[in-house]
Parts: C-alpha cells; sequence; structure tokens
C-alpha cells in the first residue's frame, strides 16, 4: 500500500479513494456498501482498495483471516475518509514522494542488515508476546509470534549493539499479571540497556520494584543508548488512524 502510495500520483490515489467511495456508497452507516467492498477486495487485492477498507472499517484496524482475506468488521458512525484523513493522507503521500524511502516485506530474520552504519538507527515494533490484539491472536494464515521470534529478534539488537548502532524496541514487560521473562532476562543481562518507561509514574524505578495495578500494562522503550526526553508534540498524524 505504501509503495503504491510512493509510485502514484497524488490525483490518480486521489481519485481511486474518492471513485471508490462513490461506487459502493461507502458512508457511516452504509454497511452493506462496506461489506460489498470488502468482498471483492478479497479476490483482487488492490492496495488502494485496502486503504478505503480500513478507512471505514472498525477503529482502521487491519485484521486477516487464515486465508489472507481482510475480515476488519464495519466501523459504523465512527470510521469514515474524513476531510481530516484526507488532508493527512495529502501531506503524508507529498512527504513520502519528497524522502528517500524504501519498502521493505520481509521478516525481520531474514532481512540484510549489513549495510547500516554507525550512524544509523533500527527501531523495532514487534506484536506483543504476552499481549493478544486483533493483530496477534493466533497467526490468520500468518508467521505467528513465538518464543523463539522474540529471542532472536532480540539477539539481532545485539548484533547491532555490537556494532554500535543505535535501536529502540518497543514492548510490555508485564501485561494483565503476565510476565515477560524472556525480555526482563534479557535486559538483565544487558547492563548497558536502558528502559525507558511509556508511563512516567515508573521514570525512578526498575522492572522488580515497580509499584502497580497487576492488571495494568508496563509498556517500555528499550534503547541500547541514552535518549533525550522530550515533550509530545501533536503531529499531523495524529488523527491518521489506521
Amino acid at each position: 500500500m505504501y509503495q503504491t502510495f510512493q509510485e502514484n500520483d497524488l490525483d490518480t490515489t486521489l481519485n481511486h479513494i474518492e471513485n471508490r467511495i462513490k461506487e459502493f456508497g461507502l458512508s457511516l452507516t452504509n454497511e452493506d456498501g462496506y461489506k460489498k467492498m470488502r468482498e471483492q477486495y478479497n479476490k483482487q487485492k488492490n492496495p488502494l482498495d485496502l486503504f478505503v477498507l480500513i478507512a471505514y472499517s472498525f477503529n482502521h484496524q487491519i485484521r486477516f483471516n487464515n486465508n489472507h482475506e481482510f475480515n476488519n468488521p464495519f466501523g459504523r458512525e465512527r470510521s469514515s475518509f474524513n476531510a481530516s484523513m484526507k488532508q493527512n493522507l495529502e501531506k503524508f503521500i507529498i512527504r513520502l514522494k519528497e524522502t528517500n524511502i524504501g519498502f521493505a516485506n520481509v521478516c525481520f530474520n531474514n532481512f540484510d542488515f549489513t549495510f547500516l552504519k554507525n550512524n544509523d538507527f533500527v527501531y523495532c515494533d514487534p506484536p506483543y508476546l504476552i499481549t493478544t490484539g486483533t493483530y496477534n491472536d493466533g497467526k490468520r494464515g500468518f508467521k505467528g509470534w513465538t518464543d523463539n521470534e522474540e529471542k532472536q529478534l532480540l539477539k539481532t539488537l545485539d548484533n547491532l549493539d555490537k556494532q554500535e548502532i543505535k535501536f529502540a524496541l518497543s514492548n510490555v514487560l508485564e501485561h494483565k499479571g503476565k510476565s515477560n521473562d524472556i525480555l526482563k532476562s534479557w535486559v538483565a543481562s544487558n547492563p548497558n540497556y536502558k528502559i525507558n518507561y511509556l508511563n512516567f509514574n515508573y521514570s525512578n524505578s526498575n522492572y522488580q520494584t515497580l509499584d502497580r495495578d497487576k492488571n495494568a500494562s508496563v509498556e517500555v522503550l528499550i534503547t541500547n543508548y541514552e535518549p533525550q526526553i522530550h515533550q509530545k508534540e501533536k503531529t499531523l498524524f495524529d488523527e491518521f488512524n489506521f
């Protein structure tokens, strides 16, 4: 989908989106039109049609079944391709075309990291091993995320650290009574790694001494450098929720 945004003229992309909305009568309430378009997408797999479906789907989520068919339900009275999303999409595509960006669609352990230098940066946002969402509640026709993938990713990050390449890893240490012991053990064995708690109440704690709700999630950003803390600034994509 991103590659199509990058390759197409902006007007071509916007016209396709608007024509599909008219063709299927998509709106905040037309569930039948949404389902008809979803059925057509699953036969043809046009990436721009996928974007339109996401715009009108429940919580703008991307969800597939075991046959790789898009199956997220309709976002009644909530989701649509509104003026704000259109404006953000235009800005995103313009920026995408201005910037030298390449896309790769491979599993991380098949990605070639050898071209990276010590002034590069790697950010990883894997499925969280101890949580369940619409994107990781089963393999759904794709490769699943297990202890093995978790360990392989952490080993990859260790290798990057040895090459003095900065990285950041989003994850959770604990969630609803579950503990990611693989991640905790990894951090404990690498004292140069920094745990940055996304809940700032934890900022002066370590994971062994957290005072927390047992049902809460302890979300972290783990880095191999000491990051500077800045106040969050609103970006042009804050409402671009797909």
